[in-house]
């Protein structure tokens, strides 16, 4: 199922993900019977994960990657016009997925807001 779509956030997350990853997770549904999730915004939880000998990034590289996912947050809080990030649910969204079903995509229809 390749193209895009419109539809809307049907459920929005910040939180832990499979024990060891903090971030947002967003689930959109589309049709009637289609939905996908975004789960890119994630990085390993400083609870959960330590920096050793074995990891490719360092405390630094953890700590910029927190400040781009708030800073993404606060983004879509400003487009969606809201100030609670469970309040983007149901806001209309366009979504593209690629040739391999994956999630290429998506934005916060503002001009419908």
């Amino acid at each position: 199922m390749q193209g895009t779509f419109l539809g809307k956030i049907e459920s929005i997350k910040f939180g832990l993900f499979d024990h060891s990853k903090l971030g947002l997770i967003v689930d959109f549904k589309f049709n009637t019977c289609c939905g996908i999730s975004d789960i890119t915004n994630l990085i390993w939880d400083p609870e959960s994960i330590k920096v050793d000998k074995y990891t490719n990034w360092t405390e630094d590289d953890r700590d910029r990657a927190f400040a781009e996912i708030m800073r993404y947050i606060s983004k879509l809080l400003s487009e969606a016009k809201v100030d609670d990030i469970t309040k983007l649910a149901g806001k209309p969204v366009e979504v593209t997925i690629d040739e391999f079903n994956s999630l290429k995509s998506w934005r916060i229809l503002t001009d419908v807001l």
